[in-house]
């Protein structure tokens, strides 16, 4: 919690949904992540930050962390610590176990560290001078319940689900909070939970709200391609909001068979080299081979080209029901793969299972 004797022009650094041990506890993310912590570390000591708010999803999965994406979380933070650094991590629903509760979380550790406060299970209120009361509120907290009970700050800070915002790329969510409902405890609002960052003001009873939805700090996945990523900055003091955008991780760029990118394109970013005909994608191993030295973080092909592949007797089961995966199988089983086909089912299996895993996960 702030010292109030300590908050003259203070500065605040803002971000949410870190997601450690995303992409099946990546040895390439691991690495992402702590090249960010060490950007970030540096950017709040040049703007003399000493206080960061984590507005949730510090760990990607809600049910086990991998004992690498533990010890990277431990070495994460190592790295982003510097003398006088206070870090505030609000739990969010990927570090709950619970789905409708934060009482029981994967960050309960790392809040036992020096210098990191833990807010789960109930809000805190932290309190900057005479200047701003904001509002600190976990995954699990009813924000309706807390507007009856009449309690009232000028930031609100934690993890919610928002009609209106966008869940994923061309998607505005229509479940969760309504704006009017989040913004009645503040002004102002500072979200985690939805990857893209997003800024919008509301009037309501002729009063201004704004809800701030501030985004993964990298791109995590093929969903952010094209999003800018970054940190917020907020004054309690004086109100003033100021977005510092990473330029540090990889961007995930997407190109076509027979483009000619230069190495300042592709370099340090995350490549898919797309294929829309037969004839591309018989290129497509070529191409990537071609690509290899141009200093890539990883490199990988969309093959847009289905039918080319499906025999003209192939037909789905009518089974009066849709079966994702039977098609799936009944599918591969009806090309000819040759003797690679056992092969193939393999990796249609493995990639249906992770698939399905992830849909059961909330965003």
């Amino acid at each position: 919690m702030p010292n109030s004797s300590k908050n003259k022009n203070v500065e605040v650094a803002i971000i949410s949904d870190l997601h450690f041990g995303v992409h099946g506890d990546s040895p390439m993310w691991h690495k992402i992540m702590m090249q960010y912590a060490e950007w970030l570390s540096l950017l709040m000591q040049n703007r003399k930050v000493e206080y960061l708010y984590i507005l949730g999803d510090v760990f990607d999965n809600r049910k086990a962390v991998g004992v690498e994406t533990m010890q990277m979380a431990n070495d994460f933070f190592d790295k982003l610590f510097f003398d006088g650094l206070h870090i505030t991590i609000i739990a969010g629903n990927h570090d709950s176990f619970y789905e409708d509760t934060s009482k029981t979380t994967s960050v309960s550790l790392i809040g036992r560290r020096p210098g990191v406060t833990l807010v789960s299970g109930k809000k805190q209120i932290d309190v900057w001078g005479d200047k701003c009361r904001m509002i600190l509120c976990p995954w699990g907290i009813d924000m309706r319940q807390l507007a009856e009970e009449g309690e009232r700050g000028d930031v609100v800070m934690g993890h919610f689900a928002i009609s209106s915002f966008a869940d994923v790329p061309g998607h505005l969510y229509t479940g969760g909070y309504t704006p009017e409902e989040i913004t009645q405890c503040a002004p102002l609002v500072f979200s985690g939970h939805f990857h893209l960052r997003d800024e919008k003001v509301f009037e309501f009873n002729g009063k201004q709200k704004r809800i701030i939805i501030t985004g993964s700090p990298y791109q995590l996945n093929w969903a952010d391609s094209g999003s800018t990523k970054g940190v917020y900055f907020y004054s309690p003091t004086s109100g003033n909001v100021d977005f510092v955008e990473n330029t540090i991780s990889p961007k995930h760029i997407q190109i076509s068979v027979g483009d000619k990118p230069n190495r300042e394109e592709l370099e340090n970013n995350i490549i898919r080299v797309t294929a829309n005909s037969v004839d591309e994608a018989k290129q497509v191993q070529s191409y990537i081979a071609e690509l290899k030295d141009f200093g890539a973080v990883d490199i990988g092909a969309k093959i847009n080209v289905v039918d080319a592949a499906l025999p003209t007797n192939f037909e789905a089961a009518d089974t009066g029901e849709f079966d994702q995966h039977k098609l799936l199988v009944d599918y591969v089983n009806a090309c000819d793969f040759g003797d690679k086909k056992e092969k193939v089912l393999e990796i249609i299996e493995r990639i249906y299972a992770t698939a399905t895993a992830s849909m059961k996960e909330d965003i």
